[in-house]
């Protein structure tokens, strides 16, 4: 089972505003779950979002 990050660590990882993480999960570019008030952020959709942010960089 994979671990499950908040939305505090996953703008930690990525180095975002936690807003702006909350914007990505609403907008479905961060894929999470919601567990009563909170959401939860699997390691392996924190890792598909940034694999698809690096082919984003490397198009330019």
């Amino acid at each position: 089972m994979s671990k499950l990050l908040s939305l505090r660590e996953v703008s930690e990882v990525l180095k975002l505003n936690i807003n702006t993480v909350r914007r990505y999960v609403r907008e479905g570019r961060i894929q999470a779950a919601k567990f009563g008030r909170v959401y939860r952020v699997r390691e392996e959709a924190l890792e598909e979002f940034i694999k698809k942010q690096e082919k984003i960089g490397r198009r330019r």
